[in-house]
């Protein structure tokens, strides 16, 4: 359904005559201005009444707001709608002063605050003038101005005497989103909970549109989503993770014949809510696969939960090691922490041809998880760890850690240094720069790291260090390639909203899943075959491909230089 945005009519009330004011202003006077759409003359003339004038406070106030509402002044209108809520929460006109705060939000595009205006008037206003204004705009905002899951978020706390409304509005996003499956169930729990709603009527209508044979059958397939959308620690990625899951299901669904669904649940990164997850998904005999959870604590809740299932599940983020060890149908998507240090162990051996190395991490955190792989790797393949040293984080002087190389500075070939946070990048650089034997002219010395170097600031501190420094990523965008800038301008698009790296760990998650999935038999067994086949996908923020293992194993390699981060290679580990 498309609307346009309608802002609140103003609404004129037949006023008593008033006694002539001080200066022979009247409120009639000011009255006969707003009507004439001379906002400003009315403006003037209720500044001079409301001061002499007690009789119509309340109204006086109104129209100065209304009237600073049309000329735009849209700041202090707020200022002075609040106010009046705060002086007057029992008069009559605050149901109108809270519609004209919801459209103030409107025009300056503020549309969650919008929509949370709007379910707080529904809530409390016994006008069915306002409750018919606040329900048409929150659905406008729903279906046209905001992302699926900030709408399911604003509704999943609603009053219960709005329960009703939140339910079709999200049975009428579900249809937006050609998400049938979930459509059905909230306009069945409606009917079933609420039998004497004035929105049953409507409900069993749009039943009739979302038709009996959109439900899951064994000749359709379905994918499960589960991601921490209601979370009080989620950020917005996780929404972006989400817009690119919907986009990818929705991209395939206009090139094939065969439509794929998707059941979107939040785990609310909670163990007993992953485990009601379960229990509904086992209703689906359809159900392919499963995508998520993202976090590694909330994948642990749910490898325990699924522990007697066979449902092939796939987290786009989680890098956690062991993970796959505990779920015999688990895929990690995002290498582990220990497969990030052999891979660039790897890298450097094979690819660099270097033998003679020296480690320094973090003493706590994924850097000492990655550094010991990496070394364990290295030693592996034939190479040599000439010195480890370790620091602690976010510390202003490494001078004694890095003072550690000085006796091998001649034999080293480079340093690996696995942050911890991007924090401490500055630091190193600029402690070696002190550490005169490092960076002395004739020595080419090479730095390589993880992913936070990325985000990393003050490579400048160390111009020479800085365009030596070789990391891994798991993703990397380049926006002159020409697949992403195709792929930016559709989803664009399509949800207005600009792809960035989360998006991606959604979008090319699934794009991959989806294509295994046509390519193996409606069998979970096949599935998780031609998952582990070792095929490679070839994504925009990065490569995946899997083997027995079931984690990923590629990562990128990418190259600062002379301020510019550039993509040298999409590696893969080896078996």
């Amino acid at each position: 359904m498309t609307k346009k945005i309608i802002l609140l009519s103003i609404t004129f009330f037949t006023l008593a005559v008033l006694t002539p004011a001080q200066n022979n202003f009247s409120f009639e006077e000011a009255l006969n201005h707003f009507k004439k759409a001379e906002y400003a003359e009315a403006l003037r003339i209720l500044s001079i009444v409301e001061k002499s004038d007690s009789s119509k406070l309340t109204a006086i106030k109104l129209f100065k707001i209304k009237s600073l509402f049309k000329i735009k002044e849209f700041t202090e209108a707020r200022i002075q709608a609040e106010d009046f809520l705060m002086n007057f929460p029992g008069s009559k006109y605050a149901d109108e002063v809270k519609a004209i705060i919801i459209n103030i939000d409107l025009s300056l595009k503020n549309y969650i605050g919008a929509a949370q205006k709007s379910l707080k008037l529904l809530s409390s206003t016994k006008e069915n003038y306002y409750k018919n204004f606040a329900e048409d705009t929150f659905e406008i905002i729903a279906l046209n101005k905001l992302p699926a899951i900030q709408v399911l978020s604003l509704l999943d706390t609603v009053n219960e005497n709005i329960k009703p409304f939140a339910l079709l509005s999200l049975s009428k996003l579900y249809l937006n989103n050609n998400d049938k499956i979930s459509a059905i169930k909230s306009l069945e729990d409606l009917i079933k909970n609420y039998p004497s709603s004035d929105k049953v009527d409507e409900a069993k209508r749009l039943q009739k549109i979302a038709g009996e044979e959109n439900r899951p059958i064994k000749n359709k397939r379905i994918l499960g989503v589960m991601l921490p959308l209601n979370n009080k620690s989620v950020s917005s990625a996780v929404l972006d993770i989400l817009e690119g899951i919907r986009f990818a299901v929705d991209e395939y669904n206009s090139a094939n014949d065969e439509m794929i669904g998707i059941l979107v649940r939040d785990t609310k990164r909670d163990s007993e809510q992953i485990e009601q997850i379960k229990n509904e998904f086992d209703e689906y005999s359809s159900l392919s696969a499963i995508i998520g959870p993202l976090f590694s604590d909330e994948v642990n809740y749910a490898l325990e939960a699924f522990s007697n299932s066979s449902i092939p599940i796939i987290s786009p983020t989680a890098t956690e090691n062991n993970l796959t060890q505990k779920y015999k149908y688990f895929f990690q998507a995002n290498p582990s922490f220990e497969l990030r240090g052999k891979l660039m162990a790897e890298y450097i051996y094979y690819v660099e041809n270097k033998t003679r190395l020296a480690v320094l991490n973090a003493n706590s955190g994924y850097s000492v998880n990655i550094a010991d792989a990496f070394v364990n790797q290295f030693k592996k393949l034939g190479g040599q760890i000439f010195a480890r040293a370790s620091y602690q984080t976010n510390t202003f002087s490494m001078i004694e850690q890095i003072s550690a190389f000085d006796t091998f500075a001649d034999t080293l070939q480079g340093i690996y240094i696995p942050l911890v946070d991007k924090i401490d990048a500055p630091v190193i650089l600029s402690n070696m720069v002190q550490d005169t034997n490092l960076v002395r002219e004739e020595y080419n010395f090479s730095i390589y790291g993880n992913q936070d170097w990325l985000e990393a600031k003050s490579f400048e501190t160390s111009t020479k260090l800085s365009n030596n420094l070789t990391f891994t990523s798991d993703y990397f965008l380049d926006y002159n390639d020409e697949n992403f800038r195709n792929f930016s301008y559709r989803f664009s698009k399509k949800t207005g909203k600009d792809a960035n790296r989360n998006v991606l760990y959604g979008y090319d998650v699934t794009v991959y899943l989806l294509k295994s999935l046509n390519d193996a038999n409606q069998n979970h067994r096949t599935l998780v075959d031609e998952l582990q086949s070792g095929i490679t996908y070839v994504g925009l923020h990065g490569n995946i491909a899997f083997d027995k293992n079931r984690i990923n194993k590629f990562l990128n390699i990418i190259r600062y230089k002379n301020g510019i981060f550039q993509l040298v290679d999409r590696f893969k580990a080896s078996e």
